[in-house]
C-alpha cells in the first residue's frame, strides 16, 4: 500500500496479549518497528523503536505486518 499519512494509528483489543507491527519497503526489507500494543487502544497512534519516523516513508510503497497475541485489530489507518 501507499504510505498517505504519519501517523499510524491504530483500533485494537490487546489487553492481555499483544499487537505488533512491523514495516517493509516494496522490496520486502525491514524499516521500521513498533512499539508493542498490550492494552486496549481506539485511534491510538503507534509509537516506533529505534528513532524510527513514518513520516520519512510519505508516498512510497510499504508493507505493514501485524503480528496478533491475544489481540484482535478492528482498524488501522494513516494520518491525524
Amino acid at each position: 500500500m501507499t504510505c498517505n499519512g504519519a501517523p499510524l494509528c491504530i483500533s485494537a483489543d490487546a489487553k492481555g496479549g499483544a499487537v505488533r507491527i512491523s514495516i517493509f519497503d516494496d522490496h520486502g526489507t525491514p524499516v521500521g518497528q513498533a512499539k508493542p500494543i498490550t492494552a486496549d487502544v481506539t485511534d491510538g497512534v503507534i509509537s516506533w523503536q529505534d528513532g524510527f519516523e513514518l513520516a520519512g516513508h510519505l508516498g512510497r510503497n510499504i508493507r505493514l505486518r501485524f503480528e496478533l497475541e491475544d489481540a484482535t485489530i478492528y482498524a488501522f489507518r494513516f494520518g491525524e
